[in-house]
């Protein structure tokens, strides 16, 4: 096991490189988590805005119209059609 990580006479041996696969799979994932956290929060955010800029019971009126628009569209069912 220790061989894996002793330096080879070109450079890094085998263990460097499968840390580094690992870490930069770990580093990104945890990159997206904090991506989709901050964008999730964003979208609260200017959900919220609109609350007080448009009042409360316009937006949940258009967030209805929107969720019946989704349902009824082809993103809404299990199936797409590509033509």
């Amino acid at each position: 096991m220790i061989g894996l990580f002793i330096q080879n006479e070109i450079g890094h041996g085998v263990g460097y490189f499968i840390t580094e696969v690992i870490a930069q799979i770990a580093l990104g994932f945890l990159a997206s988590l904090l991506v989709m956290w901050f964008s999730r929060y964003r979208e609260f955010k200017a959900d919220a805005g609109g609350a007080i800029m448009a009042g409360r019971d316009n937006m949940i009126n258009i967030f209805r119209e929107l969720k019946l628009v989704y349902e009824s569209s082809a993103f809404g069912s299990a199936y797409y059609y590509i033509t």
